[in-house]
C-alpha cells in the first residue's frame, strides 16, 4: 500500500526541509507578534516625525522658544563670547541645580566654597566667608530658598537678551536665519549653527530608535522562518 504522506515518494529529497508555504499563510503568532512589532516602530516614527514638525522652527508666532534661546546660551558661553566667562556661568547652574538637594549646614557651605567665584557675588555687602560662618540649621532653609531665587531672577534677563538677539536674525518670511549688522559675526553663527544642530540631532536620535526597532522586527520575523520550516523524513 501506498504511504501517501511519504514525501520521498512525491519527489522530494531525504530530511529535506520543507516551508509548507509559510510565507503566504504565515501563523497567528507571527502575525500578531509581526503587527506589533512593526506598529510600535511606525509610532516611534510618527512620533518622531511630530516632534520634529513642533521643533523645526526656534522662532513661533514672533516669540523665540525656551528651548532654542537656552541652547544658543549655552553654547555663546561655551565658546567663551559671554562677557562673565564660561567658569562663572557654569557655577551659577550648578549651584541652581546642587541648592534643591543641600539637607545640612556642611553641605551648604561645602557647595558655597566650590564655587567661590560665583556664589561671592550673591551676597550684598556682606563675605562669604561670613555667610559660612552664621549659617545655622534654623536659617538654613531661608537661605536656600532666598539664593535659589536670586539666581533664577538673574538668569531671566540673560534669556531675555539671548532672545532678542535672535529675534533680530530671524527673517520670518524666510523662516530662516539672516545676519543684521548689528548683530556680531560669532553670535550669528552661534545661532544658526545651534539650529542646524539640534535638527540634526534629533534626526539621527529618532532614526537610529526606528532602526533599531526595524532591526529587531527583522530578528524576529528570521526566527519565525526558522521556526516553520518543518524537517520531514521518510
Amino acid at each position: 500500500m501506498t504511504n501517501s504522506y511519504n514525501m520521498g515518494q512525491m519527489g522530494y529529497p531525504q530530511n529535506y526541509y520543507y516551508n509548507q508555504n509559510f510565507n503566504n499563510q504565515p501563523s497567528i503568532f507571527s502575525t500578531v507578534t509581526g503587527s506589533a512589532l512593526l506598529g510600535f516602530a511606525g509610532g516611534s516614527a510618527v512620533s518622531a516625525g511630530i516632534d520634529l514638525v513642533r521643533n523645526r522652527r526656534p522662532v513661533k508666532n514672533g516669540e523665540v522658544s525656551d528651548y532654542f534661546a537656552t541652547k544658543v546660551m549655552d553654547k555663546i558661553v561655551d565658546k567663551g563670547y559671554a562677557a562673565k566667562g564660561k567658569d562663572y556661568f557654569k557655577q551659577k547652574y550648578y549651584l541652581l541645580k546642587k541648592l534643591g538637594k543641600i539637607k545640612s549646614t556642611d553641605e551648604f557651605i561645602e557647595l558655597l566654597n566650590k564655587n567661590r567665584k560665583y556664589a561671592s557675588s550673591l551676597f550684598d555687602g556682606i563675605s562669604l566667608d561670613t555667610v559660612c560662618k552664621t549659617v545655622t540649621k534654623d536659617n538654613l532653609k531661608g537661605k536656600i530658598t532666598s539664593l535659589k531665587s536670586r539666581i533664577e531672577a538673574s538668569i531671566e534677563p540673560e534669556i531675555r537678551n539671548v532672545k532678542d538677539t535672535i529675534s533680530l536674525c530671524w527673517d520670518n518670511e524666510a523662516k530662516k536665519f539672516v545676519k543684521p549688522k548689528n548683530v556680531e559675526e560669532k553670535i550669528f553663527k552661534v545661532i544658526k549653527n545651534t539650529k542646524n544642530n539640534i535638527q540634526w540631532k534629533k534626526m539621527l536620535k529618532y532614526g537610529g530608535i526606528t532602526a533599531g526597532v526595524f532591526g529587531a522586527v527583522t530578528l524576529v520575523y528570521s526566527m519565525l522562518m526558522d521556526k516553520g520550516r518543518v524537517n520531514i523524513q521518510t
